[in-house]
């Protein structure tokens, strides 16, 4: 409603503003481009249940991949395809550089490492 409202405001004044897109639109938008990419798994949840209420199904209708490799993604039906940051990895590396660092043993180790995330296929 405040969206709407400084629409209308903006018209009297001569401007023009567009109301943004809500999130279960924006959500409904995206699963009918066919491809759904989400910054968290949480949000991946989310897409599925809007794909429920409009009669979807993840990875049949749509393809959709999330981030953050939570537990609860495996859990789901269909199981959500995630994408691991692999931060047990990067803790791993960071610790190793700085007791290397602390030590002495190592004051060339580089000061950038990359890690790649990793691509947890499933049903989505």
């Amino acid at each position: 409603q405040i969206a709407e409202g400084v629409c209308d405001s903006s018209d009297f004044a001569g401007t023009s503003v567009e109301a943004p897109v809500g999130g279960a639109e924006a959500i409904r938008a995206a699963i009918e481009s066919g491809a759904v990419l989400v910054s968290d798994d949480a949000l991946g949840l989310d897409v599925m249940l809007e794909a429920g209420r409009m009669g979807r199904t993840p990875g049949a209708d749509f393809a959709l991949v999330a981030c953050g490799a939570e537990p609860i993604a495996a859990e789901t039906h269909p199981q959500l395809t995630t994408i691991s940051l692999n931060g047990e990895e990067i803790g791993r590396r960071l610790f190793d550089t700085l007791i290397s660092r602390a030590s002495g043993d190592r004051q060339d180790a580089p000061r950038v490492t990359d890690v790649a995330p990793t691509l947890i296929a499933r049903q989505t």
